[in-house]
């Protein structure tokens, strides 16, 4: 019988199965509860999961696309400064010769920023987009690597500008500007900061080594290569040692291919004069470098070592490491710049590249001539006409410039012939001729004249007509193509033919009388009888060369004979005192003989001078008269030519009146044109006009332009940088407390040419070394004792050989112009977004054109500072 329920009041009774189903239900649903809860649970991991790897690839899709719009902005940055660069070429109409940071060249920064006295301002930054007007200046200022949104705008001068940090020091630099014409994918506008500096304003560590004023083989001091700029200056302060000399040539000159590192000669030709990427033994500083040098403007990786970094230890001992500066802009300035006494800090690796470039081009884009190539007789002279009449100011006459070209030629070739130039495209040209060796001039002129006893009988007449030639090094004059032309007031005439011999320095005709004899000095003369020897008062005495069989002789020289007086040309009686030689005499001191100084005062003689020196002498200046006939080794030595005919210079004229003068603003145009610094006398390309490592004079700190030959250094005096700061202060238009003040001077900045630089000449009473014209009266009265003058002594004391001396010897290494460039590039997208910063190292020296492309050398990212 079945256990049946029974009801006890409130009691009720279940059977033990009916018990056991309840338990297993409850066990059974609390089991597929978990297992619910669990299941939902991996179901929303899976599902954050998901939304987290979609958001992954989002944001990863995102950067690659920032990644890529960054990138596109530096590309248009590049770009847009390759346009500028390819647009500012001479030739380009409208396009000024020169480079230097100013409105007409508003793509360039300075590369050193100055003290105003009260902040520290960049003379001018960079516009490449043309929005800062004239006044692209700003200060220098502390900027964090990651600038405030509030700080970025459309730059112009209606909203302002702002400053920012293009090449990422730490310190503002440039100015923030929206790229018109691209924006991100999301719309969001892009900004730019960018600095572009002057590689040509720096020292090329694989062009430049050393200059030793002492040295004394002239190749190693003249000014004639690149080698001469002294950038072992950089290696230690205040001296390099002969450790860092043997460095610096080991390190271009491995060794271990055999190479000999003391061959400069063929280092020159092997890598100066060579282009593109080094593929022989010799081993230049190479891009790694450049890019260490062009980080962030002047800090130093720590951790990355070139071989410029070690060599000589200074790239880092006076560098910043690893960040940026960011509270003290003073200590920034002592590295970035000179305040006036250059320190420890001042960090060398930003006035240091290992490449550069600028153009032997006209303002016309054409290549300059190299006037030594005159001296060749295969160059028309028509040609050479052209070339020199197109590099004077128009104001110089043309007739000027036919002369100047008959002159050059004839101080460059290696002959004795003097050049005759007729222009053929101008009808009513006459014949211009050269200045040539042997220089040959009328020095004395003698006579003695005696009563006879006998009353009827005539007088006794001796006659002597005395020539000088100043230099034994000139040729002995050509037989039969010189004599003299004597030509009296009655019309009578003689012409007595000069056949020198030997290299006597004097030449005597005489026409004389026993019964009055002439005394004459045999030693160093040749001394020729002829009867025709004779002269009266206002007689014209002619020295004269046949030049051309079809042209009249020329006539070199000449003199009148003084009208009579008490003494001259007055018969005397054989027992009187004044019976004796008397004679009219000429200055025949250095310089002096072009000059025609005649005395005047007709004095007697006491001591024979016919065919030796006389006493005679004027205290005036001198004119070097002596053609080199040689080639130039510096440009700079074109002011030693003559712009008039050499055979009519007269007493009262003055170097300047007869000389290109230097210092006049119409011969300084030439060197815009003309040249002797010449590839093609290096490379098979005759067309080539790259050259390496020079200097440009508007862009370079004055510490690079002290290690210039001869601008600090001279013989005797000790180094002196004052030059090198004069020059900066002409240029930019400034002062140097207690040197020079150029300030208030008038013309617009920058050197519009090399010629240029003989302007600066302000000189303070305490230190005339502040001068480039510092050896035109440098206290000797004589030529220069010492180097730089590397010619044969003259003699001449004072003079434009002295003056321009030092111009010169640095006018082969100095240029307006650079091709070089390196380009500090911080972009941004939107006031907030990710930026990134570049150096692009840009080279334009094959551009040609608007239409040419500037060669990219590189594009570096800038890794962010630790």
């Amino acid at each position: 019988m079945s256990r049946m329920k029974k009801h006890t009041g409130t009691h009720s009774w279940v059977s033990a199965s009916e018990r056991r189903a309840t338990s297993d239900e409850r066990r059974f649903f609390g089991s597929a509860l978990i297992l619910v809860v669990v299941l939902t649970s991996l179901l929303a991991i899976i599902g954050v999961v998901f939304l987290l790897s979609s958001r992954v690839d989002s944001i990863a899709t995102s950067a690659i696309s920032e990644n890529k719009e960054l990138n596109l902005a530096v590309d248009t940055v590049i770009a847009a400064i390759s346009q500028e660069l390819a647009s500012d070429v001479p030739g380009v109409t409208g396009q000024e010769y020169y480079d230097y940071p100013d409105p007409c060249n508003p793509f360039l920064s300075c590369l050193e920023p100055y003290y105003d006295g009260a902040n520290y301002r960049w003379r001018h930054i960079t516009d490449i987009y043309d929005r800062f007007g004239l006044n692209a200046t700003i200060p220098a200022q502390i900027a964090p690597e990651y600038q405030n949104r509030a700080l970025i705008r459309d730059s112009n001068p209606v909203n302002g500008l702002f400053p920012a940090d293009a090449d990422g020091d730490g310190v503002t630099d440039s100015v923030w500007v929206e790229i018109i014409g691209i924006s991100s994918n999301k719309a969001k506008p892009i900004f730019a900061a960018v600095r572009v500096i002057d590689n040509g304003g720096m020292l090329n560590a694989n062009t430049g080594f050393k200059f030793d004023p002492c040295d004394t083989v002239q190749q190693n001091i003249d000014g004639s290569s690149q080698l001469q700029i002294n950038v072992l200056a950089l290696a230690g302060r205040p001296v390099y040692t002969a450790a860092d000399e043997n460095n610096l040539k080991t390190n271009r000159a491995n060794t271990a291919y055999g190479l000999n590192p003391d061959d400069l000669t063929q280092y020159a030709d092997k890598v100066i004069w060579q282009y593109g990427e080094p593929n022989g033994p010799y081993t230049p500083f190479d891009i790694s470098d450049e890019l260490e040098l062009r980080n962030r403007y002047l800090l130093d990786h720590e951790d990355i070592d070139t071989r410029l970094d070690t060599w000589g230890g200074e790239f880092r001992a006076s560098s910043v490491h690893s960040v940026p500066f960011d509270t003290n802009i003073p200590e920034w300035f002592r590295n970035a710049s000179d305040s006036g006494s250059l320190g420890s800090d001042y960090a060398y690796r930003h006035i240091v590249t290992t490449y550069n470039y600028d153009r032997i081009i006209n303002p016309t884009g054409e290549k300059m001539f190299n006037v030594n190539s005159a001296a060749n007789p295969a160059i028309n002279k028509t040609d050479v006409y052209r070339v020199i009449r197109q590099s004077l100011d128009s104001n110089v006459p043309d007739a000027s410039a036919r002369q100047i070209t008959a002159n050059l030629i004839d101080y460059l070739d290696g002959d004795s012939q003097i050049t005759v130039f007729v222009d053929p495209n101008d009808p009513n040209s006459k014949p211009y001729y050269g200045f040539e060796t042997p220089c040959i001039y009328i020095s004395e002129l003698a006579h003695r004249f005696v009563k006879p006893a006998d009353p009827n009988a005539p007088a006794a007449k001796s006659f002597a007509i005395e020539l000088y030639k100043p230099y034994t090094t000139d040729p002995t004059p050509e037989p039969n193509k010189w004599c003299l032309s004597i030509n009296n007031p009655d019309g009578s005439s003689s012409t007595i033919p000069i056949n020198w011999i030997g290299n006597s320095d004097f030449y005597v005709v005489w026409n004389t009388d026993v019964n009055a004899p002439l005394d004459i000095n045999t030693a160093d003369s040749n001394v020729v009888t002829n009867t025709d020897v004779n002269f009266v008062e206002r007689s014209h005495i002619e020295l004269q060369i046949e030049v051309d069989p079809n042209l009249p002789p020329l006539t070199v020289d000449w003199v009148d004979v003084p009208a009579a007086n008490t003494k001259w040309l007055i018969v005397f009686d054989a027992n009187d005192i004044n019976e004796r030689t008397h004679s009219y005499q000429r200055d025949i001191g250095p310089g002096k003989c072009i000059r025609r100084l005649w005395d005047i005062s007709f004095g007697e003689v006491d001591s024979p001078t016919l065919g030796g020196p006389n006493p005679f002498s004027v205290n005036t200046y001198a004119i070097q008269e002596h053609p080199a006939n040689a080639t130039f080794t510096n440009i700079g030595e074109i002011g030693m030519l003559f712009r008039v005919d050499g055979y009519l210079i007269g007493s009262a004229e003055t170097e300047a009146d007869v000389r290109l003068d230097l210092q006049e603003p119409a011969f300084q145009q030439i060197f815009k044109y003309l040249t002797v610094i010449d590839p093609a006398s290096h490379v098979a390309d005759p067309n080539e006009t790259r050259i390496k490592g020079r200097i440009n004079i508007n862009t370079a700190p004055w510490f690079v332009l002290a290690q210039l030959p001869w601008v600090s250094q001279r013989i005797g005096q000790g180094d002196d940088d004052n030059l090198a700061r004069s020059i900066v202060a002409y240029r930019d238009r400034t002062a140097v407390p207690g040197l020079v003040d150029y300030s208030a001077h008038s013309g617009t900045p920058g050197f519009k040419t090399i010629g240029e630089l003989m302007d600066v000449n302000l000189v303070a009473p305490a230190d005339p070394y502040s001068s480039i014209l510092s050896y035109e009266n440098d206290g000797i009265n004589n030529d220069l004792q010492t180097l730089p003058d590397l010619t044969p002594k003259d003699g001449a004391a004072n003079d434009f050989e002295e003056r321009d001396v030092i111009f010169a010897r640095i006018s082969n290494l100095v240029t307006v112009r650079s091709d070089v460039f390196t380009a500090y590039i911080l972009v941004r997208i939107g006031q907030d977004g990710p930026q990134k910063r570049v150096i692009a190292i840009l080279d334009r020296s094959e551009v040609k054109s608007p239409t040419d492309k500037v060669k990219v050398l590189a594009v570096h990212p800038v890794p962010d500072p630790r």
